[in-house]
């Protein structure tokens, strides 16, 4: 992979990291003005700062900074993680000593191993089973691996090598009426819970999915929440709490907003 960024453009960000350097003190607010020269000069959505400790030599995240929005539950992972050389993209740099990056996330069995131990209430979905190490890193943790991706209806979760405690039904991808009703049935009959989200729907899309939610797996971790819940300014009141009802508009087939 080639990264070309403009020279003038590196150039006004290294006399920005050396005006900082000079003139800060504190390590922590050094890396926070760091971080935002550098990610708003190229463009980053994300950046942290992983340090090691001085007596276990293992990685930990000491700072974050975002554009945005940012990704507040990456961005808190990443703070209780703890990473040994070479596990990781952060400890891959410092067993090599050199820089490095992503492009096709490849399946990492440790960090697999972490994030399940970390989050020990978490579902674990769409993980690659299909690497042996990574299989039996989740081993111990099977009973909260969940799918989402592969599921468009009863055959994709027949297939599974086992079936779930829970899965993720999204209505759009399953497609027709007739083949959702009958993968919500097919779930409840081997107690097999459901949790639910969307594609990108707005308007009387997401309507559906809410109202489909309420009815049939509203305390789920549904991630299908009302469009107040996504302003940039969020309301303290007025917005409908969890689980919500399924209470139906006059017309059409959606929940009333």
């Amino acid at each position: 992979m080639t990264v070309i960024v403009d020279a003038q453009i590196l150039q006004r960000v290294e006399h920005e990291v050396a005006q900082i350097l000079a003139e800060t003190e504190a390590p922590v607010e050094v890396y926070a003005a760091t971080l935002e020269a550098i990610g708003r000069a190229l463009g980053w959505e994300l950046g942290a700062v992983w340090e090691t400790g001085p007596e276990d030599r293992r990685l930990r995240c000491v700072r974050t900074w975002h554009a945005g929005d940012g990704a507040p539950e990456f961005e808190a992972l990443s703070e209780r993680l703890t990473l040994e050389a070479g596990e990781g993209l952060p400890g891959r740099v410092l067993l090599t000593g050199e820089p490095a990056w992503i492009v096709d996330t490849p399946t990492d069995p440790a960090l697999y191993r972490r994030v399940a131990e970390k989050l020990p209430e978490a579902f674990l979905e769409d993980p690659d089973l299909t690497v042996p190490e990574a299989a039996a890193a989740l081993e111990p943790h099977r009973d909260r691996i969940t799918w989402d991706a592969p599921i468009h209806g009863v055959a994709d979760i027949e297939k599974l090598a086992f079936l779930p405690r829970t899965i993720n039904v999204k209505p759009s991808r399953i497609g027709t009426w007739r083949e959702l009703l009958r993968t919500y049935e097919w779930c409840d009959e081997r107690d097999i819970t459901c949790y639910g989200g969307g594609q990108s729907e707005l308007g009387v899309g997401r309507g559906q999915i809410q109202y489909l939610a309420s009815i049939f797996h509203a305390s789920s971790p549904n991630d299908i929440a009302p469009s107040g819940y996504d302003w940039p300014d969020f309301p303290e009141t007025g917005l409908p709490p969890s689980p919500l009802p399924p209470e139906l508009e006059p017309t059409g087939f959606r929940r009333r907003s």
